[in-house]
Formats: structure tokens, sequence, C-alpha cells
């Protein structure tokens, strides 16, 4: 009798062990995140909501570049231009998204004129374009690339250089022809396939006369824009703003709000081809003379 009385214990046990995994079963997790493509600008954050069942499961968050975008219980954080992938994890299951992230200072979007992809605001700085297309930008010397000399109120001085790279970010004055901020001119500095000294960003150039004057073959009108004169190029959707932001010389900036200069990459002689236009109209120098080579003058870059 205590024989069949154990063995009908160890039976209802078990029955009730089977039953009790039969009502309670091992749940399969699942996770999704609400984004999988994301795109930031440097310095910008975002959350990513994470849907993940069972709702209590623990998720693991990681970069596959944390220099370009962390992430921190789904915060995602832009951190320098690239590209990274964000993965949530709960149990063995996985769920990513991209994360591109842009310099809105080296990033432009491009707009094509007569097959020529242009950036559609002005070099500021070395490699960095201005915030907004109204924005004047700096004032470069032909040839030369950004350490300084091409902000408005950078010092001058008189000593021509005897490198391609000056050291110093002084605005060179010069008065006698060949009238350059170099003391023996170098006419491969800026070219049409980039240098170390073009001031564009990467992947964008100085762009030729030729393709300065496709832009002038496109048509253009003079307009203020958010309070900024200047001419927009191109026709439809497919059109560009460059301020009449002056030139420097010397010391003095001229025509600020009146004239725009642009430099192109494409020497003449002792002098430069350039693009320049008023209210009135706008033209290119294609040898028939030239640009100063020490003078200062805008920058619009084109596509490589």
């Amino acid at each position: 009798m205590k024989k069949f009385t154990n063995f009908f214990v160890v039976a209802i046990l078990a029955t009730v062990l089977m039953t009790s995994c039969g009502e309670d079963p091992s749940q399969e997790v699942s996770i999704e995140l609400d984004l999988t493509t994301l795109s930031l600008n440097v310095g910008q954050s975002q959350t990513l909501t994470v849907t993940v069942v069972p709702a209590d499961a623990a998720v693991t968050w990681t970069s596959s570049d944390a220099s370009v975008a962390s992430v921190a219980n789904g915060v995602v954080t832009a951190n320098a231009e690239g590209t990274a992938t964000i993965t949530a994890t709960a149990g063995n299951q996985t769920a990513t998204c991209v994360v591109t992230v842009i310099d809105p200072l080296t990033y432009d979007p491009g707009v094509v004129i007569n097959g020529v992809t242009w950036a559609t605001r002005n070099v500021d700085s070395h490699g960095t374009f201005v915030a907004n297309p109204e924005d004047f930008g700096g004032y470069y010397q032909w040839g030369r690339r950004g350490d300084g000399h091409e902000q408005i109120d950078s010092d001058t001085t008189h000593t021509l250089s005897l490198t391609d790279v000056p050291a110093h970010g002084d605005f060179i004055v010069s008065t006698i022809v060949p009238n350059d901020w170099r003391s023996t001119k170098n006419d491969n500095l800026w070219a049409s396939i980039k240098t170390a000294n073009d001031p564009c960003p990467n992947g964008w150039r100085v762009p030729t006369i030729e393709e300065l004057q496709s832009l002038v073959d496109a048509g253009s009108i003079y307009k203020t824009q958010n309070g900024v004169e200047g001419r927009i190029f191109g026709s439809g959707n497919d059109t560009i703003f460059l301020p009449v932001a002056g030139w420097r010389e010397g010391m003095s900036s001229l025509y600020r709000s009146t004239i725009g200069s642009y430099w192109s990459c494409t020497p003449y002689g002792n002098y430069v081809c350039a693009m320049e236009f008023g209210n009135v109209g706008v033209g290119t120098t294609q040898g028939i003379g030239g640009f100063i080579r020490s003078d200062g003058y805008s920058v619009r870059c084109v596509k490589q």
C-alpha cells in the first residue's frame, strides 16, 4: 500500500508540473525600433523608441562607431560626420538603425545647373561653408589656402610669402606686378583638380572659368533675399543665390552689398579669370584681362 501511495503522489506531481508548464510557456523575445534610418547634424540628439516583448525584457544599446554617433538608453547623439549603426539587443534578438551624421558646415546638397553641381553657399574659413546662402563668407587671395587671412578683419602685411603656405594669417598686400601675395607667382595653387591649397570642403573645389561662364549662361536675376542683395542663377527649382559680398583690397573692403566678385581657378598671365556682377549685369573674364591675385574675393565651389 505504501509503494502504491508513493507512486500515486509522484504521478500527481508530474501531472501538475506538466500542466503548469503548459499554462505558462516561455515567451519568444522580439524587439523593434521606430526608425531604421536617421539623419542628424553634428551636435543633435534624438531618442529611438523601442518596442520589446516581453515588455520587461532587458534592452542593451551599442553603436558601431561611437565617435560618429553614440547611444545611451536609446538617446542617439551625433558627434562627427559619418555613418554608424545603432543596435538594440534583447535576449538573442536585435534591431538596428543606420544613423547618418552631417556636418552642416562641410555638407551641402548642391544644385545642378547646366550640368555642373554648385554649392548653395560661399566658402567661409578653410574647408567650411557659411551657415546661410546670404552670408558673405571669406575673402580669399587667389591660390591661397584658408589660414585666417580670408577673414574681413585679419591683419595685413606688405611682406610677400616665399612659400605656397605663409606661416601666418595676415592679408598680404602687394603693389608690384604681378600683384601676387607670393614673391614668385605659382599658377598651380588652384586647379581643375583639387589642390592642397583649395579652400573648398572635401568633395568640392574652386570652379574653372568655363564653369563660371556656364553659370552666367544659365541666366540670372538681381534680387534681395532675406534682406541681402545678390543674384539668383539658374531657373525653376535649380537655382543658387550669390550675395554681393564685394571684395577686399589691402585694409579696405570695397563695394560690399554692391558688387559680387567670385574667383575661378583659371590664371591668365599675371592675373586670374573671375566672375563679377552687380544689379545691372554679370560677366566673366576670359582672356580679356583679369583680376589681381592679391585681392580678396569670394569662392563658390563646384562638386569634384
